[in-house]
């Protein structure tokens, strides 16, 4: 499943001694530095929302598909890795399986409201 796929990467990254560092200190910063939140957006654009353009999606579906997988991502690198609320010491592998399927919804389920 994609979804696992790309939260399992994304994990790897974060995680990781050198990039995992960077990334919480360009996380806390991008609320505040417009630098920060510049390079924030570049990696969106040329990481996520490239991967998800390669899907074959309309140019303003993949972004708003983009989006709503970052929201999910940045969103549990808020919780912990900058703000380090206990449940950031959960294990990988249901963090994987749970956010995997909430990215893979995203990746593949319609947008419409129905």
């Amino acid at each position: 499943m994609l979804g696992e796929l790309m939260v399992a990467h994304f994990l790897t990254i974060w995680e990781d001694n050198r990039s995992g560092r960077e990334l919480v200190a360009l996380l806390r910063a991008a609320a505040s530095h417009m630098g920060a939140k510049s390079r924030m957006q570049q990696i969106f654009h040329d990481q996520l929302l490239r991967v998800i353009e390669t899907l074959g999606f309309p140019p303003e579906e993949a972004r708003i598909r983009a989006s709503l997988v970052a929201s999910q991502m940045l969103g549990f690198a808020l919780i912990r890795y900058v703000l380090e609320f206990e449940s950031g010491s959960i294990d990988d592998k249901p963090v994987v399986s749970a956010l995997g399927r909430t990215v893979q919804r995203y990746l593949s389920e319609s947008l419409k409201s129905e």
